[in-house]
């Protein structure tokens, strides 16, 4: 399991601590398996070459210019979320997008296509939500499940798959619907360019583990439900690992995985949601409106009316930025800041019994040492005992002893200097 080094540079009580949490980890598996990953890459194949196929029956007859596409080049599947960022589980879902030709409609793709995959026995509990802001399809493939959402090119011929969807060009001519849908990808690889560095990945690949598996097990990570979904809960890590040393460095500290756990909950917890301003918003970069887009109305704007009551701004870092939270009520939001105030003291108990805990270690290893040097002194008593009155042979037998005593030869020489024995000529000297 990826475990990162920096973790090791620590005093004992946090070494203990990231010990537990590290096992943790292992216990309830928060990292994917090689399996799963074969499996998953399989699911996201199996995706595109349906929807392609799917294509070409559905709008075979009024374009002909089909039949010379290989369907790799109809439809392109691009994840996002967790997966594409590569801090999945064996149980995490994949989100996915179906980037589509102009010709493919919204309303044919959510009933025809769900229609097409339901009969086949790979495909498994097909439900369709075409009415939610972001329409979607979700399903089971492989014993993996799927959430697919669509985005309709502006043109009939995709673009090539390296275009990025981070850049202002691609969303210029699309329709808001499609804009709104490949938000997510669009914010997971802003997020991805974001963190940058080696080190800022690895911070953020375990905290971001740890934390999904809190949400969850708390009842707090579904977007659906009106608490945070798996977007808004990467931007809090994002902005815990790139803003927190900058704007927040009297609170925050990094260093290991369990402070980074302990800074993201003595954060957040004490934030100020509402009401809606600049300093309530959690982003990674100034919002601005970009001249000539026709998406201004989309970008986020605390003083705008319809943004009055909104009680979390978490918002996307890529154009047009999106408050992710959007669904969160007032009652959810109270239960999602009782359960950040409840980890906070959760995380101090558990700090208090580090603290405990390195203070029993440090006495154990006190008493251990105190019963080896016991012990050594033991030996090199009956050492010269046993070497009557050889002077030479006690002299040996000393130097012998001092040489295992590694490291504490002082020690030892002072518990042998203690010992007398007599010589030949019957005086007595030191040995």
């Amino acid at each position: 399991m990826f475990w990162p080094d920096f973790i090791y540079s620590m005093d004992k009580s946090l070494a203990i601590g990231n010990k537990i949490l590290r096992s943790v980890m292992q216990k309830h598996i928060l990292f994917d398996t090689p399996q799963s990953s074969s499996d998953r890459r399989s699911a996201v194949k199996r995706i595109e070459i349906d929807v392609s196929q799917w294509i070409k029956q559905h709008y075979l007859p009024s374009n002909p210019h089909l039949t010379t596409i290989p369907n790799i080049s109809i439809a392109q599947i691009h994840t996002y979320g967790s997966y594409r960022l590569g801090v999945n589980d064996p149980n995490s879902d994949i989100d996915s997008l179906a980037l589509v030709p102009s010709f493919v409609t919204k309303r044919e793709f959510f009933s025809d296509f769900a229609a097409y995959i339901s009969v086949k026995d790979e495909y498994k509990d097909i439900l369709v939500i075409s009415s939610a802001r972001v329409p979607i399809i979700k399903f089971t493939l492989y014993s993996i499940d799927i959430d697919l959402t669509l985005c309709v090119w502006h043109e009939n011929r995709l673009p090539p798959r390296e275009v990025r969807f981070t850049t202002d060009e691609f969303i210029r001519h699309l329709s808001q619907a499609s804009v709104i849908a490949s938000g997510g990808v669009r914010t997971t690889l802003a997020v991805k360019k974001a963190l940058g560095s080696h080190s800022n990945g690895q911070k953020f690949d375990i905290l971001y583990r740890i934390i999904k598996f809190w949400a969850k097990r708390r009842g707090i990570y579904s977007n659906v439900v009106g608490y945070l979904g798996g977007i808004s809960w990467e931007l809090l890590v994002s902005y815990l690992i790139l803003q927190g040393p900058k704007k927040h460095h009297d609170i925050v500290d990094l260093s290991t995985p369990l402070s980074s756990l302990m800074s993201f909950f003595n954060l957040f917890s004490a934030w100020v949601w509402s009401p809606p301003s600049v300093q309530s918003i959690v982003a990674l970069k100034s919002i601005k409106n970009k001249p000539g887009m026709s998406f201004a109305h989309l970008v986020y704007n605390p003083r705008a009316h319809e943004n009055a009551r909104d009680m979390m701004v978490i918002v996307t870092p890529s154009y047009p930025e999106i408050n992710s939270s959007k669904n969160v009520s007032f009652s959810t939001r109270h239960v999602i800041c009782s359960e950040l105030e409840r980890g906070v003291q959760s995380i101090r108990e558990i700090d208090s019994l580090l603290a405990q805990l390195g203070d029993l270690r440090r006495a154990w290893e006190l008493r251990a040492d105190q019963e080896r040097l016991r012990r050594r002194e033991l030996y090199v008593t009956s050492k010269v005992r046993n070497s009557g009155n050889n002077n030479n042979d006690t002299t040996l037998s000393a130097d012998k002893c001092a040489t295992d005593v590694e490291g504490r030869g002082k020690d030892v020489t002072a518990l042998s200097s203690s010992t007398s024995t007599k010589t030949t000529s019957g005086e007595y000297r030191s040995t």
